[in-house]
């Protein structure tokens, strides 16, 4: 059977794919790090890491147990809390993956709040793109992840909506919308369309909007990332359609807008994606952030700043 010891030693060192790294956090030498993964695998009788060209990744049987082995060290620090009589901390680590648009906008937000709340919890924000963030989440290489839309995810994973993102049309300097509050997806026809890189959900999500009306315009133009795609837009090559939250985080620059895009085929779901647990064994640090993330999501209309960058803020609905 295996110790407590030797649960923080694996975690350590599933966290940071490193022997040395996990040596450093958990205070050992790096042959006595070596020795508890062994004696793990030994009492798992399974390999727990493989090496492949000098990089250490978790094997099935090891992300497995990360999120076993995480879920037992919460436990066994609320026990002891909970015997002490004081209050618990959720001072734990955190290691939290997005695609950069709702890294920026969401997750930065409470990861401030959190760290004010709690000054000696460890956070980690890593940005992936929305398969990515899924597939860290179910290996265990992170404990929450955001994503747009609604994910198919096994059953080890569980995803709660948390808010949704309003479609927006993005214009150029002086273009005929610029001055609208709204526009309908009829006033798209015949104007220069760009779009993200297949593969991106903004671009499936545009995909399917366009399958939506009749006379709509084919995709003329497209970047691989949000940020080069406004910009191909400021510089007059076209127009392109957005959730809200993606072009408020390229920080697009002077006289670029987005005007309210009605008649879309939906909003896009923000959600929140994490490992499934039976009721009450969710650790406490993962509990106390996904409540101040939702506190966040809440307050998101209010959060995020005028679509107009040109002229300062003023509040907008996104949800």
């Amino acid at each position: 059977m295996f110790q407590l010891r030797q649960l923080r030693t694996f975690v350590a060192a599933a966290e940071t794919l490193s022997f040395t790294r996990a040596a450093e956090r958990v205070h050992l030498t790096q042959p006595s790090v070596t020795e508890q993964i062994r004696a793990l695998e030994d009492a798992v009788g399974r390999p727990l890491f493989t090496r492949q060209n000098n990089a250490l990744a978790l094997t099935a049987a090891g992300s497995t147990l990360l999120t076993r082995a995480r879920e037992l060290l919460a436990m066994a620090d609320d026990t002891l809390h909970a015997v002490k009589g004081d209050a618990p901390s959720p001072s734990a680590n955190l290691t939290l993956v997005a695609p950069e648009t709702l890294a920026l906008t969401i997750f930065t937000p409470v990861m401030a709040a959190y760290a004010r709340r709690y000054p000696d919890a460890g956070l980690t924000l890593l940005t992936r793109n929305s398969a990515q963030t899924l597939s860290m989440v179910q290996d265990g290489l992170a404990d929450l992840g955001l994503l747009h839309g609604l994910p198919a995810h096994p059953p080890s994973l569980t995803s709660e909506v948390l808010s949704s993102d309003a479609p927006v049309l993005v214009v150029p300097p002086g273009h005929p919308l610029a001055g609208r509050q709204s526009v309908s997806i009829n006033d798209l026809a015949g104007m220069r369309l760009g779009a993200t890189a297949p593969g991106c959900t903004y671009r499936a999500y545009l995909e399917a909007f366009l399958q939506s009306g009749r006379d709509l315009p084919a995709i003329s133009f497209e970047a691989e990332s949000v940020r080069g795609l406004i910009g191909m837009v400021a510089a007059g090559l076209g127009v392109c359609v957005l959730p809200h939250l993606a072009f408020w985080s390229a920080l697009p620059g002077p006289g670029v807008k987005a005007v309210r895009l009605e008649g879309a085929v939906r909003d896009l779901p923000v959600c929140l994606v994490r490992p499934a647990r039976m009721p009450g064994r969710e650790p406490l640090h993962l509990s106390a952030f996904a409540g101040m993330l939702r506190e966040q999501v809440l307050g998101l209309d209010q959060a995020v700043p005028a679509v107009d960058m040109q002229h300062g803020p003023r509040g907008v609905a996104v949800a």
